[in-house]
């Protein structure tokens, strides 16, 4: 009789695990702000988030070495484990043409049951995000938009089931005003801007709302913009050119942080009387460490892991035809933090976990 009620407690108590978290919480064996941050995740748990088949997602991301991108696939692979299923890997290398062509076989060989992806074009991409509809494989986009509207945070097209992003609109119009800030009376205050790549939105839009903000404060100039695609090195070189023509800068911006530490080591080096302020993107740990210690200016709020976890659970939620309680999520907006860390918001951030290395 007490091994019928032992065993009763037991089936009870997994019961109540299952129930509480929708899962059996997946082992994992990274790091412990990894796991810090899929226990973050828990408020957005559903209790049938492990019934159903297992999905095969398949991730369109940019390069391998891309860390950002990298924290967002690990929440994915995090977020799919939890739920039973699978998450394979693509890379375009920033290269629209190539990544619709990853898009289209995918969706034409069915290989996989949903797609999360980083469209390279938000609009060059919907042709595939049709042609997924009607193979019945649901499309959820983050980063950036699918669609016309790079200020929305809701699925725009047929067939996308979701969106996890926060918008890159957002992104030009906050760091237009903040360099305004920065840039103060200082005059002439010129600008660099050091592109991730020019032909995606985010760089393209923050360039236009900073050229348009140019025309009615006549002190910024944009004295340089360079295509660096996220990365550090090359960032340093082409700032390291920059700096032999013009020593003469007051603000340097990036669309990501990697591209700020490399600005920042070139700037080091060419051991300027002044130095010029720092603006990045992606509030990873170096920027957070970097603004802590006054050396960088402020750092856009994105949260890659957040964006790579969400995304990859409402794909798996379509794939099964369960219902999607937010198909349009900005995780920065959900946690109520500010469009940038900056020197003077600090204490705003006192119990911010950092979710990628910058």
């Amino acid at each position: 009789m007490k091994k019928q009620i032992l065993q009763a407690i037991a089936s009870l108590s997994l019961s109540l695990a299952l129930t509480s978290t929708g899962c059996l919480v997946a082992e994992t064996t990274d790091s412990e702000s990894l796991s810090a941050l899929a226990q973050g995740q828990r408020r957005y748990e559903e209790p049938d988030d492990c019934t159903g088949k297992s999905v095969k997602v398949a991730w369109l991301g940019t390069v391998p070495n891309n860390t950002f991108d990298g924290a967002e696939l690990q929440g994915a692979r995090e977020s799919a484990a939890r739920m039973k299923s699978t998450v394979q890997e693509f890379y375009s290398n920033f290269d629209p043409n190539l990544q619709l062509q990853q898009c289209n076989q995918i969706v034409q060989s069915k290989s996989h049951d949903a797609i999360v992806i980083i469209p390279m074009d938000s609009t060059g991409i919907i042709p595939c995000v049709t042609a997924a509809k009607q193979k019945g494989i649901p499309v959820v986009a983050t980063q950036i938009a699918i669609g016309a509207d790079p200020a929305s945070i809701e699925p725009q097209v047929p067939g996308q089931v979701g969106a996890v992003l926060t918008p890159v609109a957002k992104f030009g119009s906050e760091l237009t005003s903040l360099v305004v800030s920065l840039c103060g009376q200082t005059a002439p205050c010129n600008i660099v801007y050091l592109a991730g790549s020019l032909g995606v939105s985010i760089d393209a839009i923050a360039l236009s709302d900073l050229n348009a903000a140019t025309q009615t404060h006549p002190n910024m100039r944009i004295v340089a913009q360079r295509e660096v695609y996220w990365d550090g090195g090359l960032a340093q070189a082409a700032m390291q050119d920059i700096l032999a023509q013009n020593r003469d800068i007051q603000v340097v911006v990036t669309s990501g942080d990697q591209m700020t530490q490399g600005a920042e080591q070139a700037i080091l080096a060419a051991q300027l009387p002044v130095l010029p302020k720092l603006v990045g993107a992606g509030v990873g740990g170096f920027a957070v460490d970097a603004i802590r210690a006054g050396r960088w200016n402020a750092s856009f709020v994105v949260l890659p892991y957040d964006e790579g976890w969400l995304g990859a659970k409402i794909a798996i939620r379509a794939a099964r035809g369960q219902k999607i309680k937010d198909a349009g999520i900005d995780p920065v907006a959900q946690k109520g933090l500010p469009a940038f860390m900056t020197t003077e918001n600090q204490s705003l951030f006192s119990k911010f976990t950092i979710q990628w290395p910058g």
